[in-house]
């Protein structure tokens, strides 16, 4: 983290929020580090015994309960992920703009994302079932009678599960599979698909693509968060709570409620 006069962005914007917040910066936050903001850092230091440079570095944006997640945090979390530095890069450049931007949010959305996607390691959904687990799965859709016609068949079963809902077409469609989940928090149905484009000013068929990247894996599930409104259970510490909704139910909570707790301890260490 280094942000200073010239810099732009939304570390920037949320940066000037948060002097806007204590009254030192008159709004609007524009995203762009200019002599104002840079005053107005300054006078923040000054307050709390920071060095007076005008630059926010690490120790200015912690003072300020503005967290960054690092590589080293995120690995000691998620120990088995080998794509640290990618993952970190892309929650630092979004969870702000979703004001994913404090202590608790950020551990709140970590442990449920990482549930969610086993620890940042599967964001593309599996439809690999036997037949067995089909019917276990999906009952009405895949009974006994014709589960093994199905089984080890993604694309086929993602086209039976997923047919005439949330927005999809026929199984004949094939929108089941083509809308199928993404993300760390598997954005699913073409309906949602269709949401999220229109929030992040993409086309439908740009976001299939963007979903598959690691910003957009992310940002999904940001953008998932901030319209169930998760940062209120997350200020509340409420891991049930979220859970009820990312979930429909508890299942997973004690791993979520684990890596939660994890989080904050590396946080606080």
């Amino acid at each position: 983290m280094l942000i200073k006069r010239g810099s732009k962005g939304t570390n920037v914007r949320t940066w000037q929020t948060f002097l806007i917040q204590q009254g030192l910066l008159s709004p609007p936050a524009d995203g762009i580090f200019g002599p104002k903001t840079e005053q107005s850092t300054i006078t923040y230091q000054r307050l709390h015994g920071l060095p007076p440079d005008g630059i926010v570095g690490p120790k200015t944006w912690s003072a300020a309960g503005l967290p960054e997640l690092t590589i080293e945090q995120f690995k000691k979390l998620f120990p088995t992920n080998k794509e640290a530095a990618a993952w970190v890069k892309a929650l630092n450049s979004i969870l702000p703009k979703y004001d994913i931007n404090t202590t608790l949010r950020i551990a709140a959305f970590l442990a449920q994302c990482g549930h969610e996607s086993i620890g940042f390691t599967a964001v593309k959904e599996n439809s690999n079932y036997s037949a067995e687990a089909l019917t276990k799965t999906w009952p009405q859709h895949f009974p006994a009678s014709i589960a093994s016609q199905y089984a080890r068949q993604p694309e086929k079963i993602a086209n039976r599960a997923y047919a005439n809902r949330m927005g999809n077409g026929s199984e004949a469609s094939g929108d089941g599979w083509k809308y199928r989940g993404r993300g760390v928090i598997q954005l699913t149905g073409k309906d949602n698909y269709k949401a999220f484009a229109n929030a992040t000013g993409k086309t439908l068929e740009a976001v299939i693509s963007y979903l598959e990247t690691k910003e957009g894996a992310v940002e999904s599930a940001c953008w998932y968060w901030s319209t169930r409104n998760l940062n209120k259970y997350a200020d509340n510490k409420d891991i049930t709570g979220m859970t009820k909704i990312i979930n429909g139910g508890t299942n997973g909570l004690a791993d979520r409620q684990a890596l939660y707790k994890k989080a904050l301890s590396i946080f606080s260490s």
